[in-house]
């Protein structure tokens, strides 16, 4: 198990909340993010008719989380985020671009081949994680990304075009 990033103690991941979630129950509730996800990009699809260029697609689903949000927000708990503003910039900036290239690649590509595609992002979390946070992984997490990245190949009848 990693180290704790503040103090370097040995323990589960846990929200900073009244009510901790254990690291047993992020397992459902990534598996429901991913299937909400992916019914997302599949439907987003249908924006096309509605907004001709992806950058549009990409600003419709960015703005509709940031709606969400602001709803949810009083039953969150919230930092106040004075100084830290170059930290939300860095967070947000990448996140948008990175949304808007998905959504680039989706409209050209088939959402069953460009989805599957997301499982590089593995490598790329073990590799950024490791440079900054210090963190390191159990190599079945590289096999498994592998594995996902194999499937590219099954889903496009063994092709990458």
């Amino acid at each position: 198990m990693p180290a704790h990033p503040r103090d370097g103690t040995h323990r589960p991941a846990r929200l900073n909340t009244d009510r901790e979630l254990t690291l047993e129950l992020w397992i459902p509730l990534g598996l429901v993010a991913t299937a909400i996800h992916g019914f997302s990009t599949v439907y987003s699809k249908r924006l096309y008719d509605l907004a001709p260029h992806p950058a549009q697609v990409a600003f419709f689903c960015l703005f509709a989380t940031g709606a969400v949000s602001l709803v949810l927000l009083p039953w969150v708990e919230f930092s106040d985020p004075r100084g830290h503003w170059l930290d939300i910039i860095l967070v947000g900036a990448p996140f948008a671009l990175g949304h808007y290239a998905f959504v680039l690649a989706n409209r050209y590509g088939d959402a069953s081949f460009v989805v599957p595609m997301m499982g590089f992002k593995v490598f790329f979390v073990a590799l950024f994680a490791a440079i900054w946070l210090g963190e390191h992984y159990n190599p079945w997490v590289y096999i498994g990304a592998g594995g996902a990245v194999a499937g590219l190949f099954f889903l496009n009848d063994g092709r990458l075009s």
